[in-house]
């Protein structure tokens, strides 16, 4: 068989009308911490935690491109979730049911190593419980994810049906339950909170319950009053363009927006343009993360997947492009107040030499200079 789709690797016998490899039941209640398996590779105590992948696709995309390079480190952890391949209802079905069979496949090989899988169930809308069930085991232990469910009545109503046929279908002793559990589903579950509560709770607990990094705020410009950065920028989008890198371009642009946002406020600027150039910088800052969690490095994708953009470089041209505008931005702001100043300068110069015109002073002081006339007819003034 030749390398392709793993299926060089093994090819499952399957179930089901689209033959979906067969994962086998977890009796054992889970015993350790969870995390998430963007930050697995780091990870100390791992005989103690166990790994989920309700992140992003291609934070985990490189475990199907090739599973046999990471089964060693996953193998170190008490247990691992299935991975958590999309299926969302506005997917062509054929990429849904393409997920769903990766998802076995490599849950299935990963038993065939000799680790510990809990299945992770996932559907789209009643339509896919034609398939969506196939391979899943009956009884035992299985993983959830509420994330993104509850935003609105529908795709609420979407999740409690499907977790209804789920329990109906599968029977689960117990469920992995990631994110918000809704009233209808609190009964046998175990709870998982989101990484981006825990996140949070470090920020605030750093930060002194600001929740950010103190950045000056804009409407108080110069009177020092801290600004949250959660304010501005989206920890997920940080994350995200982080995982697409080998530099964690993420920390980058956000310490960037940082030293740019605590620039502004000495500019030469009113505070309410202050307040504007941090909005427009955050703006920029944001089209950057975005942009720069497009340009996937291909060292981190891993070599089979290589996208259009990659190839030819112009996601990566585009991100750079993106990163571009925030230093031209900012640059166009230093122009701006330095005309301001110089404004200002001119503006004091002026009004001391009148107000010294008027009083009679021989001698008057600007900006730490003096300057003298011959006498008080004179409107010459010389530095002394």
């Amino acid at each position: 068989m030749i390398n392709f789709e793993n299926l060089d690797k093994f090819k499952f016998p399957g179930v089901g009308k689209y033959g979906i490899p067969q994962i086998e039941p977890v009796k054992s209640y889970p015993q350790g911490e969870f995390i998430p398996v963007n930050y697995h590779y780091t990870a100390k105590d791992t005989k103690n935690k166990i790994v989920h992948f309700f992140v992003d696709d291609y934070q985990f995309i490189r475990h199907w491109n090739t599973p046999d390079k990471y089964i060693p480190k996953l193998s170190q952890f008490a247990a691992v979730c299935a991975p958590d391949f999309s299926t969302y209802t506005d997917m062509p079905l054929a990429m849904q049911i393409y997920n769903h069979y990766r998802k076995h496949w490599m849950a299935a090989y990963w038993q065939l190593c000799g680790m510990t899988v809990y299945p992770t169930i996932s559907w789209s809308d009643e339509s896919s419980y034609d398939w969506c069930f196939d391979g899943e085991p009956v009884g035992g232990v299985v993983a959830v994810s509420s994330v993104g469910t509850q935003a609105n009545a529908e795709s609420k109503r979407l999740f409690l049906r499907g977790y209804e046929e789920m329990m109906k279908r599968l029977s689960p002793e117990w469920v992995i339950f990631y994110g918000r559990v809704p009233e209808e589903c609190d009964w046998n579950v175990i709870r998982v909170k989101p990484h981006y509560d825990d996140i949070v709770k470090r920020r605030k607990a750093k930060w002194g319950g600001r929740g950010g990094t103190g950045i000056v705020g804009t409407g108080d410009a110069g009177r020092g009053r801290g600004m949250s950065l959660a304010r501005f920028l989206s920890q997920q989008d940080i994350d995200r363009a982080n995982a697409a890198s080998v530099t964690d371009m993420g920390d980058i642009i956000r310490r960037t927006f940082e030293r740019n946002a605590a620039e502004i406020n000495g500019l030469e600027l009113s505070d309410a343009e202050k307040k504007d150039a941090v909005k427009q910088m955050a703006t920029l800052a944001t089209t950057a993360l975005k942009t720069a969690a497009g340009a996937v490095n291909p060292y981190v994708s891993g070599p089979a997947r290589l996208t259009t953009a990659q190839k030819t470089g112009s996601a990566a041209d585009r991100a750079a492009k993106a990163r571009g505008e925030m230093d031209g931005y900012m640059r166009k702001l230093r122009d701006q107040s330095g005309k301001n100043k110089k404004a200002a300068e001119n503006k004091a110069f002026s009004n001391a030499f009148v107000s010294a015109q008027k009083s009679g002073a021989l001698e008057v002081t600007v900006n730490g200079k003096k300057y003298r006339r011959a006498n008080k007819r004179s409107g010459t003034w010389r530095p002394v």
